[in-house]
């Protein structure tokens, strides 16, 4: 299965070609409180098999 994403600006993106390993979603406190949702999902994915392009860059948030 071929998935591909990028970060909200364009700069950074990434490609996966594998099989999906695992499909999780978590309800945990945690996983609520860094998502402001009910709920996270995960996927389990095969690292020599995801690529990334660009520069990451990190930010800081004031909020």
């Amino acid at each position: 299965m071929a998935l591909s994403g990028h970060c909200m600006c364009g700069a950074v993106t990434w490609r996966y070609s594998g099989d999906i390993i695992r499909n999780l979603v978590c309800h945990c406190a945690d996983c609520r409180r860094a998502t402001s949702s009910p709920f996270t999902a995960f996927l389990g994915l095969r690292a020599d098999e995801l690529s990334w392009a660009g520069d990451i860059r990190h930010y800081e948030s004031s909020t």
